[in-house]
C-alpha cells in the first residue's frame, strides 16, 4: 500500500522524483543534450515502447505511463499532478522537445518488480553530468509522505476539479476530525456491519 505523490503510473514516479531533484541544478533546459534512465528490462514495454509515442503521447492517459514526458514535465514544472496530465500540457512544445530527448538503457541489476527504482543521468551540451537516484516509491513504506505533501496533494486534486478554497478547508477539516466526531481512533475501530 502507498499513496502515490504523483497523478501517473506508481513505475514511472521515480523517475519524475529524479528529475525534480535536477531540476534546481539546470538553469537551462535547452543545454541539455540528452537524458538516459537506467531500467529494469520489465518496464520496457510499459513505460518505452514504442519510444515515439512515449516521448509525443497521443493522450493524457498514454501520458501516465510514459517515462519521458515524466521526465520532461519533472524537470519543466516540477511537478506531476493532474494538471500535468491534460490535454493542454500535451501540446505544450517545450515539454515535448525535452521529452524527445530522453532515452533508457537496460540495468540487469534493477530491482523491478519486487521495488520501483529511478535512476536518470542528464548531459549537457558542454559535457557536464547531473546524475540522480530514487531507491524506492515514495508514499510508500520506505519512504512515506509528509503529511503536508499529502495535504498539498489532496489540495491540488480539489482544486483541479473546480472546487473553492472555502470548501476544501471545510473537507479537509471534516476528513481530519471524522475520527473524533465518533471517539475513534482509527478505521479499525468502525463498525461496518
Amino acid at each position: 500500500m502507498a499513496l502515490k505523490p504523483y497523478a501517473c503510473g506508481t513505475m514511472a514516479q521515480p523517475f519524475i522524483d529524479c528529475a525534480i531533484k535536477l531540476k534546481a541544478k539546470i538553469d537551462n533546459l535547452e543545454n541539455i543534450d540528452k537524458i538516459i534512465a537506467s531500467v529494469g528490462e520489465g518496464t520496457v514495454h510499459r513505460l518505452w515502447e514504442p519510444l515515439e509515442e512515449k516521448q509525443n503521447p497521443s493522450t493524457p492517459y498514454g501520458a501516465k505511463f510514459s517515462v519521458p514526458y515524466c521526465i520532461s514535465i519533472g524537470l519543466i514544472n516540477g511537478s506531476a499532478g493532474l494538471n500535468e496530465f491534460t490535454d493542454k500540457c500535451l501540446k505544450n512544445l517545450e515539454v515535448i522537445k525535452l521529452a524527445s530527448k530522453v532515452n533508457y538503457e537496460i540495468n540487469p541489476n534493477d530491482e523491478y518488480p519486487r521495488n520501483y527504482t529511478g535512476k536518470i543521468k542528464i548531459i549537457m551540451k558542454d559535457g557536464t553530468i547531473y546524475f540522480s537516484s530514487q531507491e524506492c516509491l515514495r508514499g510508500g513504506k520506505r519512504d512515506p509522505l509528509s503529511t503536508n505533501e499529502v495535504r498539498k496533494k489532496f489540495e491540488d486534486n480539489l482544486k483541479f476539479a473546480n472546487v473553492k478554497s472555502a470548501e476544501i478547508e471545510k473537507l479537509y477539516n471534516f476528513i481530519k476530525n471524522i475520527f473524533k466526531s465518533k471517539n475513534l481512533n482509527s478505521l479499525d475501530e468502525v463498525n461496518f456491519n
